[in-house]
C-alpha cells in the first residue's frame, strides 16, 4: 500500500494482508537486492511475502517476495489511479493495525482489477466506498424507519436521512434536495452492499448497474 524509505537500502513496507490487515514490515536491503523483491514494492501491487514477527509492536522483517498481479492498467490512466489511492486510504481508515477482515481484502483486490481494466471505472470508487463502509460497521440501515422504528420492505418509497445512515418512511420526512427519495430499485441496489456478501457478487450487481 505504502513504501518509504529508511536508513541506506532497507525499505519500510506498509501493507495489508488477508489474513491480519494492515501491517508493517522492514525489507532490509531491498533496494540493492536483485531477487528477493523483484518488482514487489510498486503500489498497488499484489504480492505473495514471506515475513517472520520481530516482537511485539515491532514491524515485521520481510523475507522475499513474489508479484502476484500489477495492476498494470492503473499506471497508465492518472484517473484510476487517483480512484485506486482514494480506495487505499478509505482501507487505511477503515481498518487500523490490528483490524483484520478478508472480505476487505477481497474487495480491494477485486476492485483494483476492476479499475485497471477500465471496468465501470467511473461507478467504482462509489461503490466501493459503500461496500467498505458496510464492512466497517457503518452500513445503511434500510431496514426500518429511523424515526418511528416502522419496518420498511424496499417496497414503496422512502427518504435516506445521511445524518443518521438510515432511511425514514415518508409519514415521518417528505423528500427535499438533503434527503432524496430511494425506491425499491434503490433500496435493492444498496441491498447488495451488505457485510455478508462477498466481492465477486458485490461486483456483479456494480456491472448490473452500469
Amino acid at each position: 500500500m505504502r513504501v518509504r524509505e529508511i536508513r541506506e537500502s532497507d525499505l519500510l513496507v506498509i501493507f495489508f494482508a488477508r489474513d491480519k490487515g494492515l501491517l508493517q514490515g522492514v525489507a532490509k536491503g531491498a533496494r540493492r537486492s536483485l531477487k528477493r523483491f523483484v518488482n514487489c514494492f510498486e503500489t498497488f501491487s499484489l504480492v505473495n511475502l514471506e515475513y517472520e514477527v520481530r516482537g511485539e509492536d515491532k514491524p515485521f522483517f520481510l523475507h522475499s517476495g513474489k508479484l502476484q498481479h500489477a495492476f498494470q492498467g492503473l499506471r497508465a490512466d492518472f484517473t484510476a489511479l487517483s480512484r485506486a489511492s482514494y480506495m487505499i486510504e478509505l482501507t487505511e481508515l477503515l481498518f487500523p493495525p490490528g483490524v483484520s477482515e478478508p472480505r476487505m481484502f477481497d474487495l480491494l483486490r477485486d476492485s483494483l482489477n476492476a479499475l485497471a481494466e477500465g471496468e465501470c471505472s467511473a461507478r467504482i470508487p462509489f461503490a466501493f466506498e459503500l461496500r467498505a463502509l458496510a464492512l466497517g460497521g457503518y452500513r445503511i440501515n434500510l431496514e426500518k424507519c429511523c424515526r418511528c422504528g416502522r419496518a420498511y420492505k424496499g417496497e414503496g418509497l422512502a427518504v435516506f436521512i445521511p445524518e443518521r445512515g438510515a432511511v425514514a418512511c415518508l409519514k415521518c420526512r417528505q423528500p427535499s434536495a438533503i434527503h432524496p427519495p430511494m425506491g425499491r430499485k434503490r433500496s435493492k441496489l444498496l441491498q447488495g452492499f451488505r457485510p455478508d456478501l462477498s466481492a465477486n457478487p458485490f461486483l456483479r450487481i456494480l456491472r448490473k448497474w452500469s
